[in-house]
């Protein structure tokens, strides 16, 4: 077959993949997106999209799209959106998370690929193999007809899931571990179920047997969990149905009920792993999502960290192919969402085994069922510890800070010198604490309108954000100062660079600084009282272009006390 030339090549279409290609296609840049599969899976997936995913897909102008999407009749999304002024402190996301089934938000990610003319989508080319220089890499596929496919493209992008051949390929490694034990889990549909659910639809129903039971978001559609006796136990000899009667039942019989359809059933294990690297030493093909990050399911964050994969890796491509990135930008794609990565798994890693010694457990085997849910006393107490418990270790989808607070360090920040007084607020997994300095999210405040957020009116790559008053001499001082900024970008090649004179005082204040840099992901890359002289001014564009390094930077990389990122993970060994 006859050479394509492209500019990206992305090989896979899971939603990580597709969403680098949108995101590509927002920024004028094309790609060639291909995926193995003609059929989609069966398998159950995730179904929540957190609050900065929503918060993302709403920068992207697609979130009241995606939530159309969803199955569920629930309001308390609307309850979120519907007093925005309630909690107008920054502390907030623009959008509530949502839930959706994976399956469907796959669907619907498709379409809008489809109809990108700068997307070019191949169903059933199998990635074969990739050659790699300092100016392109040229890739080998075979489609479902057995024909073989060369393409040329400027960078290669695997998004191809947690076996990913592309960084096997690349001879890129796996660091991590599973905890011990193993789950067995039974996908299946049921009316019957459907119907029994007295206080409406939930996500997790959790069972002392032990076991859970989540209610995905596809119609009459469930999966069950529960762990295995052994590792080794032999799941053939396993009833798919009497397993599901037995974590319905609890510690009581198992409960009946029709079961429509068995879909899959699996063993599993909760895995933690990331690769060593993001991108090659060359520096022309990148992993994203799943290909270089594995996650275990509770917290959401195997998905929701992919989706800001996306977004970081588009922005830093469109940048380098409109030619105004430099070389220091997609190293920094790895230093920012490999560090946040392994802190989000460090933190999953200790909450998964808080929540593996779960206190009504030993408790029902000692005091029975009956005791445990009796009016007396003694049931009265047992419940009030359980509470007590459960309320201590907390839910993994109220983690404000793990979802908002992400805090970048890498080469292409801004960032005070060590010597300065002025440091980030104190970091708390459960909240978050609005901030701009440098490397932090940029806070989300509506304006007096009360419907509009700041972060609406960024623009989709640089935004220089000024804040004013009603005086005429400051608003003339600001408006000077950000023409400056704005003409000297302009000079350096960054004609995207947009403005925004923002007259509002308690957005000011929740800011806290005069000026702001926001890049296409929205977090500040720069903040100060003022715009600097010209040649410091030049300075600081060149650093967040990521032509020069920022004074003070030194690249380490990310470390974590668990000893199960010091090993190669099982079955990812190079090929």
């Amino acid at each position: 077959m006859p050479l394509l030339n492209i500019q990206v090549v992305i090989v896979g279409a899971d939603p990580v993949g597709m969403l680098i290609a949108y995101n590509l296609a927002r920024f004028g840049i094309s790609c060639l997106l291909t995926e193995a599969n003609l059929e989609k899976s069966q398998w159950p997936k995730l179904d929540f999209t957190n609050c900065r995913t929503m918060e993302i897909f709403r920068m992207m102008g697609i979130a009241d799209e995606c939530r159309a999407q969803h199955e569920f009749s629930l309001n308390s999304p609307d309850q979120l959106q519907s007093s925005p002024t309630r909690n107008n402190d920054g502390t907030q996301a623009t959008e509530p998370g949502q839930r959706c089934s994976l399956t469907v938000l796959e669907a619907w990610l498709r379409t809008k690929c489809l109809d990108e003319p700068s997307i070019e989508c191949r169903s059933g080319w199998k990635y074969v193999y990739h050659q790699e220089t300092a100016n392109q890499v040229d890739s080998s596929f075979v489609d479902a007809d057995g024909n073989e496919h060369t393409v040329r493209s400027q960078y290669f992008v695997g998004a191809d899931g947690g076996s990913s051949s592309v960084r096997k390929n690349c001879g890129i490694k796996m660091h991590g571990a599973s905890l011990p034990g193993a789950m067995f889990l039974v996908h299946f549909r049921s009316k019957e179920l459907s119907s029994l659910r007295p206080f409406g639809r939930f996500r997790n129903m959790f069972s002392p047997s032990p076991g859970w039971i989540i209610d995905q978001g596809e119609p009459d559609t469930f999966t069950a969990h529960m762990p295995l006796k052994s590792p080794n136990q032999d799941t053939s000899k396993i009833n798919p149905f009497e397993w599901v009667y037995q974590i319905a039942g609890g510690a009581g019989d198992p409960f009946r009920f029709e079961i429509d359809e068995i879909i899959v059933t699996s063993a599993w294990c909760p895995d933690f792993a990331i690769a060593e690297h993001y991108i090659t030493p060359v520096g022309k093909v990148i992993l994203a999502g799943d290909a270089c990050h594995c996650a275990p399911s509770h917290g959401a964050y195997g998905l929701n960290t992919g989706v800001e994969d996306a977004l970081a890796l588009s922005w830093r491509l469109s940048a380098i192919l409109k030619g105004y990135g430099g070389p220091h930008l997609l190293p920094s794609y790895e230093s920012e969402q490999r560090s946040t990565m392994m802190h989000r798994l460090a933190h999953l890693y200790e909450h998964a085994q808080a929540q593996a010694q779960r206190p009504e457990l030993p408790l029902w085997e000692t005091h029975g069922q009956s005791e445990f849910i009796a009016n007396a006393v003694g049931g009265e107490a047992l419940r009030t510890y359980v509470k007590e418990q459960l309320d201590e270790a907390g839910s993994e989808h109220q983690e404000r800070g793990v979802e908002l607070d992400t805090r970048f360090k890498s080469a292409i920040i801004y960032k005070p010198l060590p010597s300065s007084d002025i440091l980030p607020p104190p970091w708390n997994p459960k909240k978050y604490t609005p901030s701009t300095y440098p490397g932090h999210r940029a806070p989300h405040v509506f304006l007096q309108d009360g419907t509009t957020s700041i972060l609406d009116y960024l623009g989709p790559e640089f935004t220089l954000v000024s804040f004013t008053s009603s005086s005429d001499d400051e608003h003339t001082d600001c408006s000077q100062q950000a023409n400056f900024f704005i003409t000297l970008a302009q000079e350096m090649g960054v004609a995207i660079l947009n403005s925004l004179v923002v007259n509002e005082d308690h957005v000011r204040g929740v800011w806290g600084t005069n000026f702001a840099l926001v890049r296409a992901d929205g977090h500040i890359c720069w903040r100060g009282d003022q715009v600097p002289a010209r040649e410091e001014t030049r300075h600081v564009l060149r650093v967040v272009l990521g032509w020069e390094v920022c004074p003070g930077y030194i690249e380490t990389s990310p470390g974590t006390d668990l000893d199960i990122f010091r090993n190669e993970f099982p079955g990812t060994a190079t090929s």
